[in-house]
Parts: structure tokens; C-alpha cells; sequence
């Protein structure tokens, strides 16, 4: 990992939330992204039974934070389906919000 994809690694953070939640705000600064996902993305195993989880995931962000739009969001479903050697064995939900 170069340097730069260190940093962009120490800004992808993690949040479960309560259902249901409160209304918040964020400031998003131009490029910012939002992923809303289920633990169907995460949850994909290999042949021995070990799961993508979120330590991958992250990877796979830092990984295609150059795509936009649907091409982004179709890498991080591709990485987590080549994980589970095709299968995701769950169904899986993601949503970017991208501020432009």
C-alpha cells in the first residue's frame, strides 16, 4: 500500500447504527462518499469458511475509490463475490452517496 492509500485507508470508518436511528448531519466535502450496506456484503465465505468481513471490505474501498458511480459499487459486490467463489450466500444491499 502506498502512502496515499494509507491515509484513505485511516478515513474509511465504520458505524452500526440502532435501529431506528436519529436524523443527523454531516459535512461531506466535494469526493466524499456514503456507503449504506447490509451484512450480506460482508458476510460472503470462501471454501474453508472464512468470511470476507470488514477488514476486506475496506480494502476493496481503498482499492476502487478511483471508480465512480455504478462501476465503484459493482467492484465492491465483485471483490465480495469473488470471495465467496462466486456466491455472496446472503443477500447483500450497498448504497453510495457521493457529494459532487
Amino acid at each position: 500500500m502506498d502512502d496515499a492509500e494509507l491515509e484513505l485507508a485511516r478515513q474509511v470508518h465504520y458505524a452500526s447504527l440502532p435501529l431506528p436511528c436519529e436524523p443527523t448531519q454531516l459535512d461531506m466535502a466535494p469526493g466524499d462518499r456514503i456507503l449504506l450496506f447490509t451484512d450480506g456484503l460482508y458476510e460472503a465465505r470462501d471454501a474453508e469458511s472464512v468470511l470476507y468481513g470488514l477488514d476486506r471490505l475496506q480494502a476493496a474501498v481503498v482499492e476502487h475509490a478511483g471508480l465512480e458511480g455504478h462501476a465503484f459499487n459493482d467492484a465492491l459486490l465483485a471483490a465480495a463475490k469473488e470471495h465467496g467463489n462466486g456466491d455472496l450466500g446472503d443477500d447483500a444491499l450497498l448504497v453510495t452517496a457521493c457529494r459532487l
